[in-house]
């Protein structure tokens, strides 16, 4: 099975073993830098928004659910966060995170990739770009850009794909020439099955 939700997740430890400080978190379809202070309680994180665009203040909306992003060598963490305590300094906003439902964890290695060659745009910052989907998996994908991509995270349009949702937050890992490699940030279980259900059946 290549997505699964952890059963009995640890915070503290996981946390500890992977040593993570600095990580993403989705707010609004957008993805942005977080630093992991400490584990405060069993399920209750102390976070930190370190130069936080001017409206991240408002979009940290307490009565809503946020995705907290771990990534490590075997695959993807999906953390479900609600925010609260926010307080803004001249440093950044610092806050608490209660983890809320379950983990999801995606793991990396087990998807094959499909070429496609299909032509997309994709935004940075809501500026439109034109490129290709040269190849395609259910967490990642080979893009060929038209243009230098100088941020480490694009919305690639997926319109094309006749899905439920039309847009897919991805984070450039790596880069040769004008080739991109994208790992997939994915809001739900459900939107990363359909992915694949698409690409496989």
């Amino acid at each position: 099975m290549y997505t699964r939700l952890v059963k009995d997740f640890q915070l503290a430890d996981f946390v500890d073993q992977f040593n993570k400080q600095n990580t993403d978190m989705r707010i609004k379809g957008k993805l942005y830098t977080v630093r992991v202070v400490e584990v405060v309680e069993e399920n209750l994180l102390k976070l930190k928004f370190p130069n936080p665009k001017a409206d991240l203040m408002d979009l940290l909306m307490e009565d809503q659910i946020f995705v907290l992003i771990f990534r490590v060598e075997r695959g993807v963490y999906h953390l479900p966060l609600k925010i609260t305590n926010k307080v803004e300094t001249k440093h950044g906003i610092n806050s608490l995170g209660e983890l809320q439902g379950d983990v999801l964890h995606i793991e990396r290695r087990r998807f094959e990739r499909i070429e496609i060659n299909k032509e997309t745009s994709y935004f940075v910052d809501s500026t439109e770009y034109e490129g290709i989907i040269k190849n395609l998996s259910a967490i990642g994908a080979l893009l060929i850009s038209y243009n230098k991509i100088r941020t480490s995270k694009i919305v690639l349009d997926f319109s094309f794909a006749s899905l439920t949702w039309t847009q897919l937050t991805a984070k450039v890992t790596w880069s040769q020439g004008n080739k991109y490699g994208l790992d997939f940030d994915f809001d739900s279980i459900e939107q990363h099955k359909e992915l694949k259900d698409w690409l496989y059946s």
